[in-house]
């Protein structure tokens, strides 16, 4: 069972604002044209829920090998979970969020995704069955090494 985000970005249409809450307690309050405030957050945070008005979404600051740092949104719809990239902590504004909710949430499941209802039972488990029992193709960086399995072999079969 996943554990429930620390911090958490909901819209309010009454004072028409952005709270924040950390561990349920409100802790700070967003305007949506308060993006400098809201970017100031992003740089010493790493992942928020945000619940706005176009949808939800779970965002996550994802490291890169030379150092830098992207934003993702995640949207999860029945078993298949959505990314999204946002860019960097400058681009992540509150209508960047709201336009890639309302794109995740409004995208519909894909037909591959999802299993026919026409299809029997048998057939969709002869397809899983039939994945797992195949052997997979090796890689093609692979460097096959005959003098060495055939050591190995050896030293085996000595044992």
């Amino acid at each position: 069972m996943p554990k429930p985000p620390q911090h958490t970005l909901i819209w309010s249409n009454d004072p028409q604002r952005y709270e924040l809450q950390t561990q349920g307690q409100s802790v700070q309050w967003f305007h949506s044209g308060d993006d400098s405030a809201f970017s100031r957050w992003l740089e010493i945070h790493t992942a928020f829920a945000f619940v706005g008005q176009a949808g939800r979404l779970s965002v996550l600051k994802e490291a890169r090998p030379r150092g830098s740092s992207y934003w993702y949104a995640y949207h999860k719809q029945g078993q298949r979970t959505r990314k999204r990239y946002l860019g960097r902590t400058d681009q992540v504004t509150f209508a960047r969020l709201e336009q890639e909710a309302q794109a995740l949430t409004r995208e519909p499941v894909s037909a591959s995704a999802a299993p026919r209802p026409d299809a029997p039972s048998s057939e969709l488990k002869g397809l899983l069955l039939s994945s797992k029992l195949s052997v997979p193709r090796p890689p093609s960086f692979l460097v096959e090494r005959a003098r060495l399995l055939t050591e190995l072999d050896l030293i085996s079969a000595i044992r």
